[in-house]
């Protein structure tokens, strides 16, 4: 394996280890409200397409890609 291919690796591992705690929406899921926080559209850090990418191609998550995300 290429240094390249373990880097990519590595980095895979982690964003799954940071983001092990998050499951789909199924019917068993609850809402909690005390645990949401709003966040503003300009004071967001976190890149939508790059989420997107985290969502579908590392955790497995069915992302449904819109027109607006593609142009953007």
């Amino acid at each position: 394996m290429s240094s390249i291919q373990e880097s990519i690796s590595t980095i895979t591992n982690e964003i799954k280890s940071l983001l092990k705690d998050i499951a789909c929406v199924t019917d068993r899921t609850q809402k909690t409200a005390s645990k949401q926080s709003k966040i503003e559209y300009a004071e967001n850090p976190l890149n939508p397409n790059l989420l997107a990418y985290c969502f579908d191609a590392i955790l497995g998550f069915d992302v449904i890609y819109r027109v607006f995300e593609k142009v953007n």
